[in-house]
């Protein structure tokens, strides 16, 4: 289990997510066994100019290695000296992202606007893949709409400019995460090409991410949404039991903790802790309670009581 040059000790990734795919959920999904992290999506425009709210994204823990990091950008020559300057960092791989449909990403040339513009694309694959000596990645869509679908074809051309793997998620951009992932089109995409394909799209369980990698034909496969409140999503055939649910909570709790300090980390962890009490009894209520609170003891102590009760 390869991409480039990293070995990989699963077949099943975290995929990256603003907001979620923190160092903390980074950390705590490799412990419970992802075989690769990546960072939230970061400019390569603030990478170049070194800008401490951009770099601090970067933060090749070594409990979370290894590290994709995901560059967006439609500037090869900002593009590539963002990613070696991530490798310089210690990022494991770099991801380019040319699949986030979000306005404020999307209008300006970046992310799957790039999908519309292979040629531009091509040319930023090529002069990162030339930048450094990890392995690059980039992440797509189907194509921009339903009248545009060209996944195939833009997959074609990122494995002849020099990208070590392609990862498509199948929805086309103007769809965002509305309908269903229609998963033949990564079956489709690993039939066309020789590089790794790396499929994603509603996998809510690590045996649903084993039954899409075989029958996709997919090397490698990630779980997004489903991951928040179930770190543990990557252990094979493991329910926790609520003892251990308790653990990983507060285990989490201190990893925002060190990561945003005691003051800053509160609204980060009272998010945290309703994704992992969503959908048990009298849920709404607890979360409402934690949103009042202001005191990390004080949180702790509320969810104790609620998961033993």
């Amino acid at each position: 289990m390869k991409i480039g040059n990293i070995k990989l000790r699963s077949r099943v990734f975290a995929a990256p997510m603003a907001g979620i795919m923190d160092l903390s959920m980074r950390i705590l999904a490799t412990e419970f066994g992802a075989g690769l992290v990546f960072t939230e999506l970061i400019s390569a425009e603030g990478i170049v100019r070194g800008q401490q709210r951009t770099t601090r994204y970067i933060t090749c823990h070594p409990d979370e290695m290894p590290l994709g990091v995901q560059i967006f950008g439609k500037n090869p020559h900002t593009m590539a000296p963002a990613a070696e300057k991530a490798q310089n960092l210690g990022a494991s791989l770099i991801d380019i992202n040319m699949g986030c449909p979000v306005k404020k990403v999307a209008r300006q040339g970046a992310g799957a606007s790039l999908m519309k513009d292979p040629d531009l694309a091509k040319t930023i694959i090529a002069e990162v893949r030339r930048a450094v000596t990890i392995p690059v990645t980039v992440k797509i869509r189907a194509g921009w709409d339903e009248s545009s679908i060209n996944f195939v074809e833009v997959g074609k051309m990122i494995e002849d400019a020099g990208a070590d793997a392609v990862t498509l998620h199948p929805r086309v951009a103007t769809d965002f995460l509305s309908g269903m992932a229609n998963w033949e089109r990564i079956g489709e995409l690993a039939r066309a090409l020789s590089i790794p394909v790396i499929g994603s799209g509603d996998i809510q369980s690590y045996s649903e991410a084993l039954e899409r990698l075989e029958e996709s034909g997919a090397e490698f496969v990630m779980i997004g949404r489903a991951v928040m409140g179930k770190p543990w999503i990557f252990m094979p055939e493991w329910e926790p039991r609520t003892d251990e649910i308790l653990s990983v909570i507060k285990r989490h709790i201190g990893l925002l903790t060190l990561q945003y300090g005691e003051v800053n980390a509160v609204p980060i962890i009272r998010r945290h802790v309703s994704y992992y009490i969503k959908a048990k009894r009298g849920a709404v209520e607890t979360r409402r309670k934690l949103m009042e609170m202001k005191d990390i003891n004080e949180i702790v102590r509320h969810v104790q009581e609620y998961i033993s009760g």
